[in-house]
């Protein structure tokens, strides 16, 4: 009966040992790295180049909205907090490049782009007292009226030369005609000179005290 019993475990033990193994469950995979501040900085930036681009019209709602969603998506991250940072010293820089790039084209479109980069930049540092001076600026500019000459002529009363021209003023959207002389003020400017033999003009945009040449 022993023997019986010995050879039936026996039996038992054999038959568990030829039973295939369970194959050992799969281990999962870490988790991916959260995103690099390089990473969302990159992200960031390309979101906002569509805005801020020069040309592309935005109003200053649009643009603090998109910069609000970006700092949205930010502030989860663990790296966000550095990714914003560098964002921010981004949008400084790149506001200091569209000032200087406005100042030597002198067009509207630029000087446009200066103040989106304002309202960016307002959107990420509200309490940043350096923007209004470009905001200021670039609003100055953008009002400054567009001269050219149609002639010269001489005052009958003086015999005074004076100078013929068409004026556009952007903040109202409207052309006027007027004959000017010499140290005389009209629509915020003021004749300073006459160049060489009537080639052209010296003026002196008042709001700035910023003086150009308008030639025919």
């Amino acid at each position: 009966m022993k023997r019986a019993t010995i050879l039936i475990f026996i039996l038992a033990v054999a038959c568990a040992a030829c039973k295939e193994k369970e194959p050992p469950k799969p281990v999962e995979a870490p988790p991916p790295p959260p995103p690099s501040a390089e990473q969302l900085r990159s992200e960031a930036l390309n979101t906002l180049t569509a805005i801020l681009t020069p040309g592309v019209p935005a109003t200053k709602e649009e643009v603090q909205q998109k910069v609000n969603e970006i700092v949205s998506k930010l502030n989860p991250e663990p790296n966000g907090a550095t990714a914003k940072t560098m964002i921010t010293s981004d949008v400084r820089e790149l506001l200091k490049t569209a000032k200087t790039t406005a100042e030597t084209t002198n067009q509207p479109n630029d000087w446009n782009a200066v103040l989106k980069m304002c309202d960016a930049l307002e959107a990420f540092v509200p309490d940043d007292t350096r923007i209004e001076s470009y905001r200021e600026r670039a609003k100055l500019e953008k009002s400054k009226p567009q001269v050219f000459i149609k002639g010269f002529t001489t005052d009958t009363n003086t015999n005074k030369a004076m100078v013929i021209v068409e004026v556009y003023l952007p903040d109202e959207d409207r052309t006027e005609r007027k004959q000017v002389m010499e140290n005389e003020e009209f629509f915020g400017l003021k004749y300073i000179e006459t160049i060489g033999k009537m080639k052209g003009i010296r003026l002196r945009y008042l709001p700035t005290g910023d003086e150009f040449d308008v030639l025919r």
